[in-house]
């Protein structure tokens, strides 16, 4: 193997176009984690099939905002020549591929033509418990840790070792160059291991996921940084009110932020008693109704030291200031949340967050920096897991979903899953009963609480959906019957008796969980429908299996369903899917173009090939992500935009 270092543009361009076709593996080294501001400094390469390695480097440390431009011009030659001379048909291995590809701006339509490998994909496939960076990766799967004894040569300040474009250029080489071995050598290892194991058909579905999910991230929604800068004084100054309140209902100032100085005020010196664990007072292992195995710690009759949380300030104490803390809590959540969003937005007002293929153990897509998954809405959610503490409507600057906007001629579209973790629950269990009420496509909620209890009357029976929402996703998630009796404000004899009626009403529910921590304690794993294999080895959290069967099995197939809906846009040109919010597709469609997208997409996203049972979807349209109004569908089964709609969003 030649081994190549301090390579000029036209060495790097010459090997380059050697390796073209071949299978190469790309690193970068760079002066941060944001591909629209960050720059190379380092672009390490390994190509076994040539029998060729190297890495070009702009060959200075980079300490100076004149050391920072100076990186311009390598920057822009290096990028050239890679999405230049590394032709189609390439196949190109990283370990986090969207960000290297990211930092070589690699043109979303180039990476079509390329064979992606993206090892950290492939550790995720194998074991989604193992941690994802590059040195526990080679640590746990290849046996080795050549990654930190690189690291160990760099400077010994500490702030200047997390700092590799301040490093010296030959020990940043060094360490580049290092990286592409242990990526070529993760991807040798765990190639056979994936294919012995029946993974890589579900890997090279992953992998086109991966291009289009790099396609979004580059796309981008748009921010209105003027309606930010709005709503962050209108926070600041909530937060201030509110901080005010507090202050004068304790009696003296101090830092509500500090868990400790905020139990002190809420309770020695008001004089309220702290809530009583009612779990608490046994210790050990003990068995659930459905016989899983838990564990019990004992805390001295107490939920923990300071019991400052919203749950518990709202749920157990019905304290008299807990919903001015957490209203406080949320002013002080929201005003953060804006002012990332400012600082991570780019020159053109675009927001590029990171959607995450490795990000949980279950396969579920996940987003960072920002996260997009749970912005605040114009309906304020619940203050906790409680049944009964709802919530307001948010006024316009609190409904921070009014950030992001359509583009000019294009309408926001969303289109989610109707109840689409339940529709799972009944296909992987295979009750008849779940699934004959699923098939009505009725509001299954409503329709589980009457079979269970019965017409009791309209406020009564919307009371018993409440529950059967509670019980359905609390037996997914592994909730006792203990759990149950707090969260209904049950006794334990009527909690016995709900339970037991659901379970009577659908016979096949409590095998199936059985079924599934058989399989886990047999195999150390399970497999979701789609191939894909989630593994635990302690017995005591097995139960967790029948969750990530659910959720990950709704995480692949929601996949498939926007990677035939991102083609389905490309072919017709009519916009792009901007933002995956676990069952919902969030897409920018010019206007002239909603009703037929809707149509199409709401079908496709059906995916009537892959189960008997359709999963239904409803569509929502807007100029912001807040704004989103439901459209109406006829008697045969037509989108149609709201009555007045584009006359009143004109006149927004």
């Amino acid at each position: 193997m030649l081994t190549l270092t301090n390579l000029t543009l036209s060495q790097f361009r010459k090997i380059l176009k050697t390796c073209s076709g071949s299978t190469i593996v790309l690193d970068t080294e760079t002066t941060g984690l944001y591909w629209w501001r960050s720059k190379l400094t380092t672009v390490g390469f390994h190509c076994l099939e040539k029998q060729i390695e190297g890495v070009i480097d702009c060959g200075f440390e980079v300490v100076t905002q004149d050391d920072f431009d100076r990186l311009d011009d390598f920057n822009e030659e290096g990028k050239e020549a890679i999405n230049s001379l590394l032709v189609s048909g390439t196949t190109v291995i990283f370990h986090n591929a969207k960000f290297d590809m990211g930092m070589l701006e690699v043109c979303p339509e180039t990476t079509n033509g390329w064979k992606i490998i993206d090892t950290a994909v492939m550790v995720h496939l194998y074991d989604s418990r193992l941690k994802k960076s590059l040195e526990l990766a080679e640590k746990e799967l290849l046996g080795t840790n050549s990654k930190r004894s690189h690291i160990e040569k760099a400077p010994t300040n500490p702030k200047i070792r997390k700092r590799i474009w301040q490093w010296p250029p030959a020990i940043r080489q060094d360490y580049c160059l290092n990286d592409c071995r242990v990526t070529y050598q993760l991807a040798e290892t765990l190639f056979p291991v994936l294919k012995k194991l029946g993974l890589l058909p579900l890997f090279w579905k992953d992998m086109q996921y991966l291009k289009q999910i790099y396609y979004t991230e580059h796309l981008g929604i748009s921010l209105d940084k003027q309606f930010v800068g709005k709503a962050s004084l209108a926070m600041m100054a909530k937060q201030k009110e509110l901080e005010q309140k507090l202050y004068d209902a304790i009696g003296y100032e101090f830092n509500w932020r500090s868990n400790d100085q905020l139990s002190k005020a809420l309770y020695e010196d008001l004089g309220i008693a702290r809530p009583i664990n009612p779990f608490a007072a046994t210790k050990g292992s003990y068995k659930t109704k459905l016989g899983f195995e838990r564990v019990k710690e004992l805390k001295g009759g107490m939920y923990n030291k300071t019991m400052t949380s919203t749950f518990l300030l709202m749920e157990k104490v019905h304290h008299p200031l807990g919903e001015l803390v957490a209203s406080l809590r949320e002013a002080a959540k929201l005003y953060k949340t804006l002012n990332q969003w400012l600082d991570l937005v780019d020159e053109n007002g675009i927001i590029h967050s990171n959607f995450n293929v490795t990000g949980t153990r279950t396969g579920r897509l996940s987003s960072s920096k920002p996260n997009l998954d749970n912005i605040a809405s114009k309906v304020r959610s619940r203050f906790t897991q409680g049944l009964f503490s709802g919530g307001i409507i948010r006024s316009e600057e609190y409904n921070l979903r009014n950030a992001f906007v359509a583009r000019l001629g294009y309408y926001m579209l969303s289109i989610d899953y109707r109840q689409m973790e339940m529709r799972f629950f009944g296909i992987d269990s295979g009750d008849e009963n779940l699934l004959s009420f699923l098939a009505s496509g009725k509001d299954i909620h409503l329709m589980i609480a009457l079979k269970v209890w019965g017409d009791c009357g309209k406020e009564q029976n919307m009371i018993h959906r409440e529950w059967s929402k509670t019980i359905a996703f609390g037996l997914i998630y592994g909730m006792t019957t203990g759990s149950l009796e707090h969260k209904l404000g049950m006794t334990r004899v009527q909690a016995n008796k709900v339970i037991e009626d659901y379970w009577g009403a659908f016979p096949r529910i409590r095998p199936w969980l059985f079924e599934t921590v058989t399989t886990c304690k047999e195999q150390g794993y399970i497999r979701y429908w789609s191939g894909r294999i989630w593994r635990e080895n302690t017995e005591m959290f097995m139960y967790k299996g029948a969750n990530a069967r659910v959720q990950g099995g709704c995480a692949d197939l929601l996949s498939i369903a926007a990677m035939r809906t991102h083609k389905w846009l490309l072919e017709k040109g009519y916009g792009n899917i901007v933002s995956y919010i676990y069952d919902e597709l969030l897409m920018e469609i010019r206007k002239e173009h909603i009703e037929e997208t809707a149509n199409a997409i709401s079908v496709i996203m059906q995916v009537p090939d892959l189960f008997e049972l359709p999963f239904l979807t409803d569509c929502s349209v807007g100029h912001t992500y807040g704004d989103l109004v439901k459209m109406y569908q006829d008697e045969n089964g037509i989108w149609h935009l709201p009555e007045n709609f584009e006359k009143e969003q004109s006149h927004a």
